[in-house]
């Protein structure tokens, strides 16, 4: 299951309950039972955050609301309860609001299951970190990392604040599959320069000459291994505009003219006569 539990301990403990009622009762009075969340704690399915705080007939006794109902009488016994229960795993009683997609046989699977994004004091916000995202297939690093998670992942606008039980009626589990087609910076940022760098090798590749951290300045930009003009002497000193004059681009906005810039020194300054 994917609660914690050690076997040796959940072994141990069942061969001192079977059959035995002074394992949970003492002579005195049946009731309160002596089986505590200690005690649970030894089984497939710990009694931790809030989960510790749902009342034993949540889950054992025959009106457990919103779960599929326990085997009959013959089962259970006079008291109706069921102790050997077959939900071990979150998705036994809770709706997988992701499709399975990160199940161990799903499309993005993760270790640990719900427990890898999840505790089990509530089901939001989720245990997700910069680390943990790291191994997704969009890497948080520079600016990215204070963008709000609902940024990039629309769908978690309308989510519900706790999982939904399997057979809970009238709530419906909100759809978060997370699926987000990325193809590179171009789906969520518009280019100021147009199509000018489309001819290049890389296809104009934002991160050809821009870093994470900011858009300005372009920080992996070498005008001297990038470019056809190398800025040797008193040309480093002049300001790019100078050379780059401005333009209205399609959309209205002004931008640089990077392409096509000629290198020719009359173009710049001029014949004598």
């Amino acid at each position: 299951g994917l609660f914690p539990g050690n076997l040796d301990a959940r072994r141990e403990t069942a061969g001192k309950i079977r059959g035995s009622c002074s394992a949970c009762h003492l002579v005195a009075a049946w009731k309160p039972t002596t089986y505590s969340s200690t005690s649970h704690g030894a089984l497939r399915v710990t009694l931790e955050g809030r989960h510790g705080e749902i009342a034993c007939a949540a889950c054992h006794g025959p009106g457990r609301k919103d779960l599929p109902a326990l085997p009959g009488a013959t089962t259970s016994g006079t008291a109706g309860v069921v102790f050997a229960l077959k939900e071990v795993e979150c998705i036994a009683c809770h709706v997988d609001p992701h499709g399975g997609r990160y199940a161990a046989a799903g499309a993005r699977p993760v270790q640990n299951g719900c427990l890898a994004c999840h505790g089990q004091a509530s089901f939001r916000p989720s245990t997700v970190s910069l680390a943990l995202h790291q191994k997704f297939a969009f890497a948080l690093e520079g600016a990215h990392r204070a963008v709000p998670c609902v940024g990039c992942h629309a769908d978690m606008k309308g989510a519900t604040t706790r999982p939904t039980l399997i057979a809970a009626p009238g709530r419906t589990s909100v759809s978060l599959s997370f699926v987000v087609k990325r193809v590179g910076c171009q789906s969520c940022h518009s280019s100021p320069h147009g199509d000018q760098f489309a001819s290049r090798k890389d296809g104009g590749a934002c991160e050809s000459c821009h870093g994470v951290d900011a858009f300005k300045p372009a920080s992996r930009f070498d005008h001297d291994r990038d470019a056809s003009f190398s800025l040797k002497g008193a040309h480093s000193q002049v300001p790019c505009n100078r050379c780059h004059p401005s333009d209205l681009g399609t959309a209205g906005q002004s931008r640089l003219i990077f392409r096509p810039v000629s290198g020719k020194c009359e173009n710049c300054h001029g014949e004598k006569s």
